[in-house]
């Protein structure tokens, strides 16, 4: 005669992960031609907060300026790799690579790791080679597009409306200093709402001139 055992309940546990989102949140903007890129200093896991002076914001070449969101590791890998590409192509071609290049070798980076990802959103702003500007969204695993302007972190879903009410819709040339403007009220906006995005606002600004870079004071709680 058969007997019914006991059913015994799975022991639950947290399953390991190689990722972790260290948050934060980033923007780009675009005018004619120059760039503006803007985010947080806080690098946080879970409701720990890490640091509060980490840059998330990386000049690549004179014209090129990197930044993105996900796991920091994977970020600055990702950005010691792209370092790499440029640093090989100007010593053997004897000029700086074009932003257009860059755009590129950046998609082909992320996407060669599309087995195992690298864990990293990223955004990528620059003048190309007729003197515009451009800003290009990519996905972790090297899809991209070029936008108006872009957002990327734990803060974007609260950074996307006020930038489509501001700048979708918009006819006129928009200014340099408008457009500091708005990447500092959507961040600020953004550390409001959000816990991962806080502490300092850095905001990068390149132009025909150069890049020169804002740091200010939004929120340390």
């Amino acid at each position: 005669m058969f007997t019914q055992q006991p059913v015994r309940e799975a022991k639950s546990k947290d399953e390991w992960s190689p990722y972790e989102d260290n948050c934060g949140t980033c923007v780009v903007i675009k005018g004619e031609d120059f760039v503006v890129v803007a985010s947080d200093t806080r690098m946080s896991r879970d409701y720990m907060i890490l640091t509060r002076n980490d840059s998330k914001i990386y000049p690549l070449t004179s014209k090129c300026i990197f930044t993105g969101s996900g796991m920091r590791a994977d970020m600055k890998e990702l950005t010691d790799q792209i370092k790499a590409h440029i640093k090989n192509y100007k010593y053997e071609n004897g000029k700086e690579m074009s932003t257009e290049s860059v755009a590129q070798v950046l998609s082909n980076t992320l996407y060669s790791h599309r087995f195992f990802p690298y864990y990293s959103f990223s955004l990528l702003a620059g003048i190309n080679s007729k003197g515009k500007a451009v800003t290009y969204n990519y996905d972790a695993v090297g899809s991209f597009e070029e936008r108006k302007y872009s957002c990327s972190g734990s803060g974007e879903e609260l950074a996307y409306p006020l930038l489509d009410s501001l700048l979708k819709d918009r006819t006129e040339p928009l200014g340099e200093q408008e457009a500091i403007n708005i990447a500092r009220d959507v961040m600020t906006s953004a550390c409001e709402r959000d816990i991962h995005t806080g502490d300092n606002v850095e905001i990068v600004i390149l132009n025909s001139k150069g890049i020169r870079k804002e740091v200010h004071f939004m929120a340390s709680d």
